[in-house]
Order: structure tokens, then sequence, then C-alpha cells
């Protein structure tokens, strides 16, 4: 696995601390991911486009930290957290496409975190800028374990 990944810093790491189960050869990762084609996490946040690479940045955070939802409807945004927490019991990664921002997570740097608290977002280190894109694009990755 992580020589598949060695240009990607942020798998490469990720991946070098998996471990293979018990009579298995390999490393076995599930990875799933979510599409929202709305505006993006940010303009939806905030309800307008954002002029600024920080400014938007700063309201993607806010969605985590805040567990908020822009619909209306009682028990929104909780979902999120919860996804977060299941992650971080497991030692999972997150990449996160919205909006000008490409970001991601190692939760399992996270494992000891409480309940609701925003995952450690950083920026993908590939050094290119990111173009605007619509929408927002969640991947998880998560760690296959033997049953106890």
């Amino acid at each position: 696995l992580s020589d598949m990944v060695k240009d990607s810093p942020p798998l490469h790491q990720y991946s070098t601390r998996r471990r293979t189960r018990a009579g298995r050869r390999h490393v076995e990762l599930v990875e799933f991911s979510v599409f929202d084609s709305g505006p993006g996490m940010a303009a939806r946040w905030l309800g307008r486009e954002t002029p600024d690479r920080q400014e938007e940045l700063k309201a993607v955070i806010e969605c985590f930290e805040r567990h908020g939802s822009s619909q209306p409807i009682r028990g929104r945004g909780i979902g999120l957290p919860i996804v977060i927490a299941a992650l971080r019991e497991r030692s999972g990664f997150l990449r996160l496409r919205t909006g000008r921002q490409s970001l991601y997570a190692d939760l399992g740097e996270e494992a000891d975190a409480p309940f609701g608290k925003s995952p450690t977002l950083r920026a993908w280190p590939d050094g290119r800028p990111v173009a605007r894109a619509s929408g927002t694009l969640m991947t998880f990755l998560l760690p296959v374990e033997d049953a106890a």
C-alpha cells in the first residue's frame, strides 16, 4: 500500500502505520466517498461565494466545529461528527475537496479527541493552487479489522 501511494505524502504517511490483519498478506481498507453537488461547504454555509481562500477555509472549519447545517431541519448537522468519531476510533482518514480547498485529516492521529471536536484539517501538500469546484467530495478510508 505504501508503495502505491508513495507520491502522496499524507496517504503514504497514513499507510506506513497500517498493519496487516492476522493471516493476511496485505493491508485492507474500505474506501467510500460522498459527493454533494451543491455549491460547496463554504458557499452553502455563508450563503454566498467567498472572495478568498482564507475566508473559505475558515467557513469549512466552522462547518465541522459547529456541527451545522444550512438546512433548517431538526437533527441536521450531527451526521458528520458521528462519522468523524467512528473514523477516529478506527484510525481512519478523510480527504475533502470543496470550493478551492483540498484538505485531509489523518484521524488515527486524533484517536483521543472528544466527540464533536473538529478534525485537524490540513492542506493537501502538492503545492498547486486548487481551481474552484462546485460541490463537495469527501473520501474516507477505514481499515478493515477482524471481528472480535
